[in-house]
């Protein structure tokens, strides 16, 4: 036989429970279940609270399902004895509840807790005797109060353990006072947290409660008036509310649906963090320089992230997100990326390394799976005619891109930085390529440009340095600034095609130290080239001219005139503009 004694004491009234459960039984084979009878006796000192009901229920069941009253219990305030003949309980999960519901007749508000030690089980007391009985968080509104104690015990077999005494604390609850937070009303019962006093505050784990109060003294205090949904944004990273503080966890409440600009900017000591299951949208650098960050799981509800929200975490690497795959594909993201640290992505519980993009997605956002470094492969649905800016921005695992017929524009920084990438099949449908949209793919060896192309960005193919051969589409009107510099490995650059070439820009392609030659006779209507555009090009030994006469040197990038300039020979012209005036604008005159 074992027997479970339970008391309840509080700092104000006397209210002691002993319940002794005589096991009977041993598990059958195949079957988990147990034979419980026993008493429960109850000596209540307080006249005010009045016991009226008790409730067994079997940890397996839901959470809803709250289990029989006991039948032949009758209700009453003091000195009630019950006697309980529970029959056969299914132990399957090892649990078992009961519920002890009270009324208070005094305004007196009381708050369960427990305390044990017992080896091989658990034990927990909760709950709340208040106006509201919804939790240990609101002030009194009526002097007729309520509320369901609940007794947990959890063992994985409850007829082998050894029960001792259980210590069952009922204290008399007042509601705290919050002088460190401030908040202000923002309309329909809501409020936003707009500054801390941390030197005010009990730790340096904080807690946000989900709603808050204003007492007679108009001090923000435990209460239901007004429901907490927003910390508040900041113009700068100094006025963030959290700015550079040394909290080291934080409990984000339930009721939470933004978290504002620059909300816990440079808070390196925190170490972890609970995003609220309902949560709308995280702000621009809002956990930016979090040092102490690791991991973050982000809920489905997530419909917004701001520009550097998780920027300088560079200790992060893993990120969950908690919905479906469109779920995360319908996320507005900003015009940047939202983290700066290579990790590994978990969506719906599995982690993104063959990623297929599913049909009808037409669009991919900014950000959206930039630093992803387990990612190796990208499908994409024939329906998609745009890759957003920095979509993939730092995926250092992606080895291979094949693009559908569909593409018609690649974003600024859509697959920059991705090391690993060896290959890339452009449509002929593409039309514009954004700057730094392949910039420092280190690992490319070669690219065609389908004729489509009229638009490529600045500083597109920027540092890629095992690129050796590429062609220019004849409807290319200009080479933008810096668009293949310290493309070591470039040997071959055909420009037979770009006869609508009018511009090539700055440092277009300087410290491309492979190239010997570089053929411009076929660009018939080029009339300008940047300074330092073939700078460091150490082996450039010709750059045959069209339209020989009529050029002219400045240094100015405005000037219509100049140093006239005749480019007739190919040899000296490469000694020019590699050496000689290669910090020089040269320019045609028609």
């Amino acid at each position: 036989m074992k027997s479970l004694k339970v008391k309840l004491l509080s700092c104000f009234a006397v209210v002691c429970l002993s319940i002794a459960l005589l096991i009977v039984g041993i598990w059958a084979a195949g079957t988990q279940s147990i034979n419980l009878r026993g008493e429960v006796d109850f000596n209540i000192n307080d006249p005010s609270l009045y016991v009226k009901d008790i409730r067994i229920k079997n940890g397996m069941e839901e959470a809803d399902s709250r289990g029989e009253t006991i039948v032949n219990f009758v209700p009453g305030f003091v000195n009630t004895s019950i006697n309980l003949n529970l029959g056969q309980i299914d132990n399957s999960t090892g649990g078992l509840s009961i519920y002890i519901d009270i009324i208070n007749t005094t305004d007196t508000a009381y708050v369960a807790s427990a305390t044990a030690d017992i080896s091989g089980a658990n034990i927990t007391a909760s709950g709340t005797i208040s106006g509201d009985a919804i939790s240990q968080n609101n002030i009194l509104t009526t002097n007729m109060l309520s509320g369901t104690i609940e007794i947990m015990i959890e063992a994985p077999n409850l007829d082998t353990i050894d029960l001792d005494q259980i210590l069952i604390m009922l204290n008399e609850f007042t509601p705290q006072v919050y002088d460190y937070f401030t908040f202000e009303e923002n309309g329909e019962g809501t409020v936003e947290l707009t500054a801390v006093d941390l030197e005010s505050a009990p730790s340096t784990d904080i807690v946000i409660p989900a709603t808050v109060s204003q007492n007679e003294s108009g001090q923000w205090v435990d209460g239901n008036d007004y429901k907490v949904t927003a910390i508040a944004s900041a113009n700068s990273s100094t006025d963030g509310v959290f700015y550079n503080s040394v909290i080291t966890s934080i409990e984000l409440p339930s009721t939470l649906k933004t978290i504002g600009n620059y909300a816990f900017y440079d808070c390196e000591e925190l170490t972890s963090i609970t995003f609220p299951l309902h949560l709308n949208s995280i702000g621009s650098s809002a956990f930016s320089s979090c040092g102490g960050l690791t991991g973050i799981i982000l809920p489905s509800s997530l419909n917004s992230i701001g520009s550097s929200a998780f920027s300088s975490c560079n200790n992060i690497n893993v990120v969950e997100f908690k919905g479906t795959l469109l779920d995360w594909l319908s996320i507005s993201m900003p015009s940047n990326t939202w983290i700066s640290a290579d990790h590994k992505f978990i969506i719906n519980g599995e982690e993104l390394i063959d990623l297929v993009i599913p049909e009808g997605v037409v669009s991919l956002a900014m950000g959206l799976f930039s630093y992803c470094n387990e990612i190796k492969s990208v499908s994409f649905p024939s329906t998609i005619v745009s890759i957003g800016s920095y979509v993939f921005q730092h995926c250092d695992g992606l080895t291979r891109i094949t693009l559908p017929s569909s593409i018609i524009s690649i974003g600024n920084h859509a697959f920059s930085n991705c090391s690993g990438l060896t290959s890339i099949s452009l449509p002929s449908s593409l039309i514009s390529i954004g700057i730094y949209a392949f910039n420092n793919c280190r690992g490319l060896t070669s690219i065609t440009l389908p004729s489509s192309v009229t638009s490529i960005g600045n500083c597109a193919f920027q540092y890629c340095s095992g690129l050796t051969s590429i062609t220019l589409p004849f409807n290319l009107t200009s080479i933008e600034d810096s668009l293949f510099y310290g493309c070591t490995g470039l040997t071959i650059l055909d420009l037979s095609k770009c006869t609508n070439l009018t511009s090539i820009g700055e440092r277009a392609f300087n410290g491309c130290t492979g190239l010997t030659e570089v053929d411009l006779s076929d660009c018939t209507n080029l009339s300008s080239i940047g300074r330092y555009a073939f700078q460091n090009c150490t082996n450039l030994t010709s750059i045959p001219f069209p339209n020989v006469a009529y050029w002219y040197r400045t240094t100015s990038s405005t000037a219509t005139s100049g140093t006239n300039m005749i480019m007739s020979d190919s040899t000296q012209n490469a000694t020019w503009l590699t050496e000689t005036y290669y910090n020089y604008y040269f320019k045609h005159n028609a």
